[in-house]
């Protein structure tokens, strides 16, 4: 058997890779993305609250006292679970299939709310959506507050929306003509179960208390548009002097005090700090690739050291490919942070180009916004750059693989093996750029949130969300 030529070995990488090697996906995060959800489902679990203790439910019973009380209840698993179910004083209103779940958390009510259009409840695309059709057409003993009456749904009730519009206008809207129109704001249930609740106490002479549970609104769904006239009516319940709460660390009417807490830029400190903690992440991951690096050297040469060529590809497929398979996500995360790195540097090195001598440039959103745009850019111009580099590259590598089975002589398989080496060099520079990229595009993106005082843990909300037992076996 030959000895494998000096270029032959570089085929051992593009052999190894056919494997192991990634493949570059549009919003790829690489494995910073999995470790980033793992770290919100930890924080989902923790966010989730614990039932009441004694002493609390004393003292909110306490609080009631004298006042009509409306529990309105949502899906979030954060506080779904903790209405005053055992507290008969309290109205309790429920919304779209949650009846489903009395055994679990949604233990009584005296209300419903299904608002969506005919063809939405009726649809039974989903075993919730059925079973929810098929509860709605059963005789019940408390309303169901629909867009209108509808005989196949003996407990529906028309929605009050027009006595609700006259009770509680909304902004007056100023047309070019002078005239003015008022601008009703109704963009969930919610909005529709608080106002009801705001009649109801309105008709009555007791004080009014509204308790909110299962509502959070925080993920980046259709609850961006809902939570504006969520927060809306709210308001305009206090307004009324009803008294409104929240459960703790909820996400509505959350937020740091404009000015007194939180800025709306960024000055050079803190990105030195963010700078700071992004290189010692970039140094101790340089550390861990270089032993992981090193071992695979090892095991490489040794395999290039065997002469039979059958033995040779099993040492390189079970012993060097798992080690390289390690040492590219190594890498991925490696390069990922490097453009953290370079982002931080870029910025810091903006702010020191336009100080004046009076004071010291801050980033804004708006420099952030295009810098993101231009990152984002570049970003897929890598991104196609890599997925052309690995076609190339799986091309040549298999002519390697066909020079290789048909025992070619090393002379004659030099040029090939030397393009399938530069190919494979090729696709991992390209990749690593996507990586790079991927960390410069994160932290424009955490810091536009950071400036939007976006609280950081509307990404823990959505995985508690995602990771909801319940919703799982529905298949919703």
């Amino acid at each position: 058997m030959e000895v494998p030529t000096e270029l032959e070995r570089g085929t051992i990488a593009a052999e190894t890779a056919s494997v192991g090697a990634p493949s570059i996906q549009p919003d790829d995060s690489w494995k910073e993305k999995e470790a980033e959800q793992k770290a919100l489902e930890d924080a989902a679990k923790a966010s989730v609250m614990a039932e009441w203790t004694e002493e609390a439910i004393t003292t909110l019973k306490k609080a009631r006292d004298g006042k009509r009380t409306f529990a309105l209840c949502g899906f979030s698993p954060t506080s779904r679970h903790l209405p005053p179910f055992d507290d008969e004083r309290v109205t309790i209103w429920g919304v779209n299939e949650a009846h489903r779940h009395k055994t679990s958390y949604m233990k009584r009510w005296d209300g419903w709310f299904q608002l969506h259009a005919r063809w939405d409840f009726t649809k039974g695309s989903s075993p919730a959506t059925k079973e929810h059709w098929e509860w709605l057409q059963q005789e019940h003993d408390f309303p169901i507050y629909m867009q209108q009456h509808w005989d196949d749904v003996p407990a529906s009730d028309a929605f009050p929306l027009e006595e609700i519009e006259r009770t509680f206008p909304g902004v007056a809207e100023l047309l070019p003509s002078g005239e003015e129109l008022e601008r009703n704001y109704f963009t969930s249930t919610f909005a529709y179960m608080c106002s009801l609740a705001m009649l109801e106490i309105k008709k009555q002479e007791l004080p009014g208390r509204i308790e909110i549970y299962g509502f959070d609104m925080a993920t980046w769904t259709e609850f961006q548009y809902q939570k504006g006239s969520t927060e809306f009516w709210m308001g305009y319940a206090r307004g009324m002097g009803i008294e409104v709460t929240v459960p703790y660390k909820c996400r509505l009417v959350s937020g740091k005090l404009y000015g007194f807490e939180v800025s709306r830029v960024i000055p050079k400190p803190v990105l030195q700090e963010l700078l700071i903690g992004a290189s010692a992440r970039r140094d101790k991951m340089a550390e861990e690739i270089k032993v992981v690096s090193e071992k695979r050297q090892i095991l490489e040469k040794r395999a290039m050291e065997e002469t039979d060529l059958e033995n040779r590809k099993k040492m390189i497929i079970e012993d060097a490919r798992p080690v390289f398979n390690q040492e590219v996500e190594l890498a991925r995360e490696l390069n990922a942070v490097h453009g953290e790195v370079q982002e931080y540097q870029d910025l810091i090195a903006y702010i020191d180009r336009s100080k004046t001598e009076s004071e010291e440039m801050l980033i804004n959103r708006q420099l952030l916004e295009f810098r993101l745009g231009s990152i984002s850019k570049d970003r897929q111009k890598s991104m196609n750059t890599a997925m052309v580099m690995r076609g190339r590259r799986s091309m040549i590598q298999q002519d390697i693989v066909n020079l290789l089975d048909d025992n070619t002589p090393s002379e004659e398989r030099d040029a090939t093996e030397k393009k399938g080496t530069e190919a494979f060099q090729a696709e991992f520079d390209a990749a690593a750029l996507v990586n790079a990229m991927y960390g410069r595009y994160k932290v424009s993106v955490n810091l536009i949130k950071y400036l939007d005082n976006i609280d950081p843990d509307d990404q823990i909300v959505k995985a508690i969300m995602d990771a909801d037992e319940i919703k799982k076996e529905e298949g919703a």
